[in-house]
């Protein structure tokens, strides 16, 4: 018997007064923005792994919220393993706070506070997804299972 074995990742969906959400764009990569987040490191909780992405991605360091969400992701390539992606709440910031925001050079290429509505096209739909809608109450965390057309099955 196999034990399963899954990769995870954790992000923070943080705004601010405005209603505008923080989102970043890695270096080296072209697949766009992303909610800033990352990996989570051997014997570290989704939670601990979310605040310090948010730390060092943009030198932000803040307590995070309620699960939002949880998605299974599935592999994009058969080489690959299925992942679970976690989602934070995090704290709405006060627009005196956001002079803090400082990318890492080498791993964010540029972070920005962008409107909600705005920040849904730019983010990849995948993860826009995950975002729960702005006029209605976060009650609670999501499941979901994402799953690309050419691998609909655990085969």
């Amino acid at each position: 018997m196999s034990i399963p074995c899954h990769p995870m990742s954790a992000a923070a969906l943080i705004a601010d007064q405005l209603g505008r959400l923080l989102i970043v764009r890695p270096a080296g990569e072209s697949s766009g923005w992303h909610l800033p987040g990352g990996l989570v490191e051997a014997g570290e909780s989704p939670r601990d792994a979310a605040r310090r992405e948010v730390r060092e991605e943009v030198g932000l360091d803040l307590e995070l919220g309620e699960l939002l969400s949880v998605n299974w992701v599935a592999p994009r390539t058969p080489r690959r393993l299925p992942r679970l992606a976690f989602l934070f709440a995090g704290p709405v910031l006060p627009i005196s706070k956001l002079s803090g925001l400082r990318p890492q050079l080498g791993e964010i290429r540029a972070c920005r506070m962008v409107p909600y509505d705005r920040a849904l096209l730019l983010l990849h739909p995948l993860v826009a997804a995950r975002i729960p809608h702005r006029d209605r109450p976060i009650s609670g965390s999501v499941y979901r299972e994402t799953r690309t057309a050419e691998r609909t099955s655990l085969s």
